[in-house]
């Protein structure tokens, strides 16, 4: 039972203060049907919109079965009003997206009742009131009479205690209004139904109870007849709140912009430009990372870290290269360092530096070459010509791994980590230099077949052999002479190899190369050779006499094939955390030596990796900033768009809050409409950009040669248009605001 309590409704409009009702006070019965009429601005529709509470009095009481409802917070409103009051308008208010079933099943949903009985219920009660066969119809499809009865469908589907009808027959013709007259009578059998019209004949022929007002106040109440009051029990659950769940509010949202479909699809279009435009951008960086990944052990191979005496730096790339000394300094001073100029610095390579680097931890690098910049003597029988190579026979820097790993065998054999065995390099066009070959007694100017190569006789003469003491000096023998001597050891050529296809460098220059195992082995009997010992204890030269500087001295016994310590190092790694780890150890060594002293390893992989990654890097921040920018612009149109979107909708807001939808519930439909179409834009940019990677790809093919560049991992197309979905569901935080907090009655007055 409702009762009102000497109510005043007051409110400004233009300056001054409407009445609208002036202490009112009604007691209404628990079923019946109840008129209040009127004339225009007499407080009708305020006192319909209080008790069906879209509206609170200034001051009074309303009384709800006993409990004055001054206390209801806003939750216990919405759940009076979804279970409690069903609402019958003048103009229907059938939202226009849905169907005549979901519009009718839209109260039991904020319920929270099962789908199966939201869907039953409504059918039910649909059929009872002879709409069955338009259940699946829109609300436009329908004549004025038959929305009409849609809309009482929609009051009745919660069994609510009170049917509110504010001109119910204002709209329809005299047949459907005596549809509907007839309808209401038969519902007030059950239940109260209170009807506000102007139309006095039809309150005098269907009234039990009429009440007349005047100035905001009843100056009549007529019964016609004694009402016995029946107590009515609500549907069950009548304590829990209404709640709309997502699901509702995406499908609020996405019917009604199906229904707007151009103008939809105008903002999917515009906004996914934007995440096109990155998806783009980063495919191409990140396929220019996978191209690097996918190099990375070529990279690592080709360019190994070295230390020379002379090494390259960029200080531009990387600060730890730059010297700790102040940028165009206006001190009188002069500051001496080991630097010839900007970009190269002097190392000078110490016995301590090369014990510093063997004490390295071996599992940081695959392969780790010392060059002792020694020089040997060789001797090359071709086709029984003797040639003197000079110095075209090199050490190989690499072991068997190596070899076997990175190079195909195009004739012979691997060599061997234990016998004294040589191989020879060829480049990817099986090219041979031509210096080399001519010093391995080749003309240079025809093919050679690889039998001849692998059929060369190779011999190394030690020391002992070739320099010989005359009582005064050394002296140098020819090696024609020497080419049979016992002590000559001959290193067999035993086979060809050239880079695999894969590889887009060669790693190793064409050459004639012999195993590192007797490298050490050349070096150990150097050592014990009587010139090189009759050198280290004598500061002129052993070979004409001549006095020798420490500098001089040492040359003279590398290039007898002695040193202590090696003139480069040439260290390999299989990751790039490795190299790092590499240098990082090899730079530890400046921390316990002065300035002057410290040695800088050269990091060429390092140097052009960070190079291309701050041009791709930088390319790539410039690119996704002006994407962005074009997603900013295009989310602010759809922000504009969904507030739009708000003001078209007015009186669904104001229908749903009638049927007990919470602020929040109409804020969410909003901010579920921008993210559908954040959804939307985000898949449509996402595949557009995959549909165009190829063409970039094409395009990038031609300038760099280097294809299928522009690569997107299916995880970021994914993270994509979640980032769509987000970035866009801001744009309508504040339309979905400004929707919750509209007055549900001016949203109903809307025109």
């Amino acid at each position: 039972m409702i009762t009102l309590h000497h109510i005043h409704k007051h409110y400004p409009m233009d300056g001054h203060t409407v009445f609208a009702l002036n202490d009112l006070s009604l007691e209404l019965p628990q079923k019946g049907f109840v008129f209040i009429v009127g004339p225009s601005g007499c407080g009708k529709t305020t006192l319909l919109n209080l008790m069906g509470g879209l509206d609170h009095p200034t001051s009074g009481q309303m009384i709800v079965d006993g409990m004055d409802t001054k206390d209801y917070s806003d939750e216990q409103w919405n759940t009076y009003r979804n279970r409690r009051v069903g609402f019958v308008f003048q103009s229907f208010y059938l939202i226009p997206h849905l169907t005549i079933l979901e519009n009718v099943m839209l109260p039991i949903k904020l319920a929270g009742l099962p789908e199966d009985v939201q869907r039953e219920k409504a059918s039910e009660l649909l059929v009872k009131l002879g709409l069955s066969e338009y259940l699946s119809h829109q609300p436009n499809q329908l004549s004025g009479g038959q929305q009409q009865r849609a809309a009482i469908a929609r009051a009745l589907v919660m069994e609510p205690d009170l049917i509110l009808a504010d001109e119910p027959t204002g709209s329809l013709d005299h047949q459907s209004t005596d549809d509907i007259m007839h309808l209401l009578q038969e519902i007030s059998q059950e239940r109260l139904v209170v009807m506000v019209t102007h139309h006095q004949k039809l309150a005098d022929i269907y009234h039990d109870r009429l009440v007349e007002m005047e100035d905001g106040k009843i100056v009549a109440d007529h019964l016609r007849s004694d009402i016995q009051d029946v107590n009515h029990h609500p549907i069950e659950h009548i304590q829990k709140r209404t709640k709309m769940s997502w699901r509702t509010s995406f499908q609020l949202s996405y019917r009604n912009l199906f229904k707007r479909f151009y103008r939809t699809l105008l903002m999917v279009l515009a906004s996914g430009l934007g995440i096109m435009g990155i998806t783009l951008v980063l495919g191409v960086a990140s396929g220019f990372d996978r191209y690097l990944e996918l190099r990375k052990t070529e990279t690592l191979n080709a360019f190994p870290i070295r230390v020379e005496k002379v090494s390259v730096v960029i200080p531009f790339f990387d600060e730890k290269y730059q010297p700790n000394l102040p940028v165009f300094s206006d001190v009188d001073v002069a500051y001496p360092r080991n630097i010839q100029y900007e970009f190269q610095t002097v190392n000078t390579l110490t016995e301590d530096y090369y014990e510093h680097v063997k004490g390295m931890d071996p599992s940081t690098y695959d392969h780790l070459h010392y060059d002792f910049g020694i020089e040997q003597q060789f001797a090359v029988i071709n086709d029984g010509n003797i040639v003197d190579p000079l110095h075209t026979i090199q050490e190989l820097d690499v072991n068997r791994t190596y070899i076997e790993t990175n190079f195909d065998l195009l004739h012979g054999r691997l060599p061997s980590d234990d016998h004294m065995e040589a191989i020879i390099i060829v480049d990817r066009y099986n090219r041979l230099s031509k210096d080399v070959a001519q010093s391995i007694g080749f003309s240079g100017d025809s093919p050679i077949n690889f039998d001849d190569l692998t059929a060369l006789s190779l011999r190394w003469i030690p020391n002992d052999v070739i320099y010989s003491w005359n009582g005064s000096n050394y002296t140098k023998q020819a090696i024609d002479d020497l080419i049979d001597h016992d002590d000559v050891l001959p290193i067999t050529i035993v086979g060809v190899f050239r880079i695999k296809e894969k590889f887009n460098l060669d790693y190793l220059r064409t050459g004639v190369y012999y195993m590192e195992h007797v490298g050490a082995l050349m070096r150990e009997n150097a050592e014990s050779s009587s010139i090189v010992q009759a050198q280290l204890i004598q500061q002129t030269s052993v070979i004409d006499g001549s006095p020798l500087s420490t500098l001089q001295h040492e040359n003279l016994l590398r290039d007898l094939g002695y040193a202590t310590y090696p003139t480069s190092y040439t260290i390999y790694s299989s990751s790039f955390e490795q190299k790092d780890a590499i240098m990082r150890y090899l730079r530890s060594y400046n921390d316990a030596v002065s300035i002057n002293d410290a040695i800088e390893p050269l990091d060429i992989a390092g140097i052009g990796l960070s190079t291309m990654r701050i041009a791709i890097e930088s390319t790539t921040v410039i690119l996704l900033v002006f994407s962005f920018l074009s997603l900013v612009i295009s989310n602010l149109m759809i922000g504009i768009m969904t507030y739009t979107s708000v003001i078209e909708r007015t009186k669904e807001i104001g229908i749903l809050r009638a049927i007990g939808a919470r602020k929040q519930d109409v804020g969410h439909i909003f901010y579920a409409e921008t993210c559908v179409i954040g959804f939307f834009s985000g898949l449509f940019g996402v595949l557009l950009g995959y549909v165009l990677m190829p063409v970039i790809n094409m395009i990038l093919a031609g300038l760099t040669t280097i294809p299928n560049v522009s690569y997107l991992n299916p995880i970021w197309g994914l993270s994509l248009i979640i980032l769509s979905i987000l970035f866009t569901s801001l744009s309508g935080i504040i339309p979905a605001r400004i929707a919750s907090n509209k007055d549900p009655m001016l949203c109903l007055r809307n025109e």
